[in-house]
């Protein structure tokens, strides 16, 4: 089973070299048209020409990688590629412990790059901490662990 996602985008080469940096090459490639569908990431996501909506129902998407060598090896890609990366590090949020950074594609949406690493925390003061730590970020909360 894969997740699909469909976005727009008003420039489709910028998202491709994004996307390619996040997800790896896209597997089918059209004049207006990308997919990636990699192996080792059960998603499917489709790009094609197109204005973003002015209101989007999503907060973020995110890429949880299971351990510390993938996280670290896909933000480098990330920074190779000329996405600026942030990075939090070791933070608590979604009453988990976890790694992770944030990144803003070419659109405006924000991807949350984490590892979860204690799954097991029980007291915090709220669930609604999955909020970018950078200026481009949504402003209000979700939750993704």
């Amino acid at each position: 089973m894969r997740v699909h996602i469909s976005l727009p985008t008003p420039d489709l080469a910028s998202a491709e070299a994004f996307y390619t940096a996040l997800l790896g090459a896209p597997d089918k490639k059209r004049n207006d048209y990308l997919r990636f569908a990699p192996s080792d990431v059960p998603i499917v996501l489709s790009l094609q020409p197109g204005k973003p909506r002015e209101q989007s129902s999503s907060e973020h998407f995110g890429l949880r990688l299971e351990d510390d060598t993938a996280l670290k090896a896909r933000w480098q890609a990330l920074r190779e590629a000329g996405v600026s990366v942030h990075i939090e590090g070791e933070t608590e949020c979604c009453y988990a412990g976890m790694q992770r950074a944030w990144v803003t594609d070419p659109m405006g949406t924000s991807w949350e790059i984490y590892q979860v690493t204690n799954d097991a925390i029980g007291d915090l003061e709220s669930a609604t901490c999955c909020v970018p730590k950078v200026d481009t970020a949504p402003s209000t909360g979700g939750c993704c662990a």
